[in-house]
């Protein structure tokens, strides 16, 4: 028994290691792919499955998706806390040397940019004052990385529970969601109707928008089409007017949709030079067949589907005729998911994607492949759980195709751990390790841009800085490097990067280790938006001299605190500057006074989402330097400000409101006021306590101590900061900086009673009586709110009514509302209010102020009732504001 474990063990052990080396040779170049029992990988008709044991390096797209609804993200809580994680999203991209970001911003019927048609959405955060999208962009075309905004079409909701008139309600009209009519609701997922005019219409002009208002590369959409379980019996009843059949009928509406998007895509790109792609990425089979593809006399595909036994688009609930817009030439590339594992029995990697490479063969449109990395933790996933090599064998498989032009991985969460822990992606980041320019997209119209001008390299201490003039119309610029003239091979290349300019000047700095006594030769090659190559200029480093250091580019914002007075403390502020290559960049903060001598410091603290250091003003300045130093181990930026000190006023104190405050909508502010009649107030405003903006001036010459002062706030919704300016001819001085949180006010309350009643100052309710509380609902721009009560014995703290007495009920009738609290025996006052709560929207009612008529009274009841009493009574003053 021993020897025969002995025996098993030592078989196990070989087949082990050869389903670790995974190949066998088949000549010096090409090696068979062995499955990890050993076996040789087969094709389904039955030649073997070969890779060449070299990357051949090619024009390649390398991209990854990223989801919040994954969690690849979080959502947005502070603009610091957003960039920071973009920004390790982008360094885990140029880890792999990818190009190619696909970037969810619609899930839900939302947007994770400013719409006109579509609200924020709940995974960025609803009450958004920061639209990153610009932002996000601008990093990504510095790295050379395009930007695709990955969109769900359909897709409204994944909660069927709700009725689709409660959906409908909180779309804004603009949202084509906003009429149940336009929804159906399916057996997961409620989407907009494909089959509806209107909704086609939504969604090009949805697409459009996006288009046209941010340098995105590319729209793209996944799989999400038809849902399943719908019923579209009615609409078919109205619009299919030639008697196609249900399948045929559907595919036909997302062909119409999909053929209108192109039209108009493609007009708003010759309209306005821009190349906006358009990208789908349906699931990975289009129909089960036989794998054969043939061609008709214009080079159209013809297949009954590839050798794959798994689920469908093209039928079953989806209706993507994706070879018909192939062959049609609607989009401009194809990334069907091709998840699975090579030794998948349903649907084989190696099958799949040689299929889809013919599908594509005789036609303009790009194909990428998508690698599961995802699949690596799933113990049903094949070769995928079971070999560490799974990704590095699809990526050599896709290399060794002829009209392949790149991987996407899904998801971002699996990369991102592959980079940490390499066993997962083995070998991978060592055939990726050179630079690949995108491939061009040849769909698109092609401009070839001319060499660059005044070309130049010098050198410092951190390596070879290569700088030219920038060239109008570059998307990027391909840079090359060799130890003899540039050839402009693919290989040769050393960065792709985009308009990191100075002055008019694109700069790089090669860091790379150099050998002192070679001459190097650098290539530069522009890309034009379709990513069509240029003309290529070369410069040595036979004869370069010594130059400055790069620059790093500008501040988004170096300012200072306002109170800039002899005597004292002010606050120097800054984000933090963002530069694609290098080590991190560092800060160095130098100030002086009447020309002394500079005071240098890297003491700095973070506040706000900034950094910050706080510097003390003699009394006696007349003048402040402030010099503000970004550097890495590649360059520099030194930035300046400079200002004449003047008197303060005396400070204004006790500034705030009274009440509660909304947007567009007046409020009352107080503060006290400064012994003299003189003085000017401006009542001022931020959302980021950076740029201050005036609302509104008063000089008030009451004889009251305090300055109350009615304004209506501006239009925006989010964190507000307040403050007042004193001003009197040249002098000026500030108040304390009031924070809120401003909503919209969702309208007023409507036939709001007590008990059948008119609202009084008092109620006197019996306990174990009931109170009811009615109101009639109201729409405000378009949408009934949702309703809360809340309740109080201070007027301080407020808990939803259900926790003072789980009696409690809530009920509507039509369009009215009512809610029932029985009064127990536990507070001596109580009061009650109603919040009414839309999207970034709210409104409270007046408090209603209710005294139990208690059948026991102990004297601490009456001690407990005076105190309470006392504490709301002073909150009502307001006397502390």
């Amino acid at each position: 028994m021993k020897i025969n474990a002995i025996i098993k063990r030592f078989f196990a052990v070989i087949i082990v290691c050869m389903a670790l080396l995974m190949f066998v040779k088949v000549d010096a170049s090409t090696v068979n792919v062995l499955r990890t029992n050993g076996q040789v990988l087969k094709y389904d008709d039955g030649t073997n499955v070969t890779i060449s044991t070299d990357y051949v390096q090619k024009r390649e797209m390398r991209g990854v998706w990223v989801s919040a609804l994954t969690g690849d993200i979080s959502g947005f809580t502070s603009k610091e806390q957003y960039q920071k994680e973009i920004l390790s999203v982008l360094e885990t991209l140029e880890h792999f040397n990818m190009n190619t970001l696909i970037f969810h911003v619609r899930m839900m019927n939302d947007a994770f940019y400013e719409s006109k048609y579509n609200s924020y959405s709940s995974y960025y955060n609803v009450n958004a004052t920061w639209d990153p999208l610009p932002w996000i962009i601008e990093e990504c075309h510095k790295r050379g990385i395009e930007f695709h905004a990955w969109m769900n079409p359909y897709r409204v909701t994944t909660s069927v529970a709700s009725s689709l008139e409660d959906i409908a309600k909180k779309y804004k009209p603009s949202n084509a969601a906003s009429n149940p009519d336009n929804l159906l609701k399916g057996t997961t997922s409620v989407i907009l109707n494909p089959g509806l005019p209107t909704v086609k219409s939504f969604l090009v002009d949805t697409c459009l928008e996006l288009a046209e208002k941010y340098d995105i590369d590319a729209i793209h959409f996944d799989d999400y089409f038809y849902a399943a379980g719908i019923d579209d019996s009615e609409t078919r009843k109205q619009y299919n007017t030639t008697g196609m059949t249900t399948d045929d009928w559907r595919r036909e509406q997302v062909n119409d949709f999909i053929e209108d998007l192109h039209i108009k895509l493609t007009r708003l790109n010759n309209e306005t030079g821009k190349a906006v792609q358009l990208g789908i990425a349906p699931t990975g089979v289009y129909k089960n067949g036989n794998g054969i593809v043939t061609y008709d006399s214009q080079g159209n595909a013809i297949t009954n589907g590839s050798p794959t036994r798994g689920q469908t688009h093209y039928s079953s609930y989806l209706y993507a005729d994706t070879v018909k817009w192939i062959n049609e030439g609607w989009i401009d590339y194809i990334l069907p998911q091709t998840y699975w594992a090579l030794e998948n029995s349903a649907c084989p990697f190696a099958d799949l994607i040689t299929w889809w490479d013919k599908v594509v063969k005789n036609k303009q449109v790009n194909l990428y492949a998508a690698m599961g990395l995802y699949m690596r933790t799933d113990n049903t996933s094949a070769s995928w759980h079971k070999s560490d090599f799974e990704g590095y064998y699809q990526t050599m498989i896709v290399n060794g195709l002829d009209n392949t032009r790149g991987i996407s991985v899904y998801n971002y969460l699996a990369l991102r751990s592959a980079m940490k822990n390499d066993q997962s992606f083995k070998k991978v980041d060592k055939v990726w390790e050179n630079i690949p320019i995108l491939p061009q997209i040849r769909t698109l119209k092609s401009e070839v841009l001319p060499k660059v001008e005044n070309l130049k390299v010098e050198y410092n201490d951190a390596g070879n800085i290569i700088s030219w003039d920038k060239l109008d119309n570059a998307k990027f610029y391909a840079i090359y490097r060799s130890t003899e003239e540039v050839k402009f091979n693919n290989d040769e290349v050393i960065e792709v990067i985009g308009n990191l300019e100075y002055n008019g000047r694109i700069q790089f700095t090669d860091i790379d280790e150099l050998d002192d006594d070679k001459t190097y030769y650098y290539g530069i090659k522009a890309l034009s938006n379709n990513n069509t190559l240029g003309k290529g200029e070369q410069v040595s480093t036979d004869s370069y001299q010594k130059g400055a250091l790069q620059y790093l580019g500008k501040f988004e914002t170096f300012v200072t605190s306002d109170n800039l007075f002899p005597g004292e403390k002010i606050t120097v502020r800054w984000n933090e500057l963002s530069f694609p290559y290098g080590d991190t960049v560092k800060f160095e903060l130098g100030y002086s006074f009447d020309n002394t001598e500079e005071v240098k410091t890297t003491n700095f603290y973070q506040s706000r989402s900034q950094y910050c250091c706080d510097v003390e003003i003699p009394k006696s300045a007349k003048k402040i330097v402030i010099n503000l130093r970004a550097y890495n181990n590649i360059g520099e930026t030194i930035e300046s400000l400079s200002y004449d000190l003047k008197d303060s006023l005396q400070a204004v104190t006790n500034f705030s409101y009274l009440g509660d405050i909304f947007a567009n909508e007046e409020v009352q502010f107080v503060w006290n006021k400064i012994n003299d009649k003189d003085v000017k107030y401006v009542l001022q405003y931020s959302v980021d306590t950076v740029k201050w903006d005036d609302l509104k001036e008063t000089q008030d010459d009451s004889q009251y101590f305090n300055c109350y002062f009615n304004c209506k706030t501006p239009d925006v919704t989010g964190e507000m900061y307040y403050r007042i300016k004193a001003v009197k001819g040249d002098s000026s001085s500030y108040s304390n900086v009031v924070k809120c949180f401003q909503k919209k006010s969702a309208g007023v309350f409507s036939q709001l009673k007590v008990n059948g009643e008119e609202l009084k100052s008092f109620y006197l309710i019996a306990e174990d009586e009931e109170l009811k509380i009615t109101w009639r609902k109201s729409k405000y721009n378009n949408e009934y709110p949702s309703y809360s009560v809340m309740y109080s014995y201070d007027l301080v703290t407020w808990s939803l009514i259900r926790t003072y007495d789980s009696g409690s009920k809530y009920e509507e009738n039509g369009l009215e509302c009512i809610q029932t609290i029985p009064i127990n025996y536990n507070s001596t006052i109580l009061y009650v209010k109603v919040v009414a709560s839309g999207n970034a929207s709210e409104t409270t009612s007046e408090i209603i102020r209710i005294y139990p008529a208690l059948i026991d009274l102990f004297l601490e009841d009456v001690l407990i009732y005076l105190e309470k009493e006392n504490n709301a009574y002073i909150t009502q003053m307001g006397i502390y504001n």
